[in-house]
């Protein structure tokens, strides 16, 4: 993979690569958004870009990005057992209102 900057990544398949993935229906422009698309989610995935920003570089809205994360097995909210229990506190306390 080569990058002449961040605005504009380029990697090559080997021929037979893109031989393999043509035969099951990848064109150059599903390659290309699903290779961005699992971008996102390891930058995600490690730390490096926040729910919000994720959705952005995915080019989706966060209400369609959260589902996505799901059906990757990905968490979007990262809570220790406390943060949890205060939350659920919380909505439990606006419940009763």
């Amino acid at each position: 993979m080569k990058s002449n900057n961040l605005n504009s990544l380029t990697f090559n398949l080997p021929e037979k690569m893109q031989s393999v993935l043509f035969a099951v229906g990848y064109t150059p422009e599903r390659t290309i958004n699903e290779a961005k698309l699992y971008l996102t989610v390891g930058l995600f995935s490690n730390k490096i870009l926040s729910l919000e920003q994720a959705a952005e570089l995915a080019e989706m809205s966060l209400w369609d990005f959260i589902p996505f994360l799901g059906k990757q097995g990905i968490n979007t909210v990262d809570y220790d057992l406390t943060e949890a229990d205060k939350e659920l506190e919380l909505v439990e306390c606006l419940a009763k209102k």
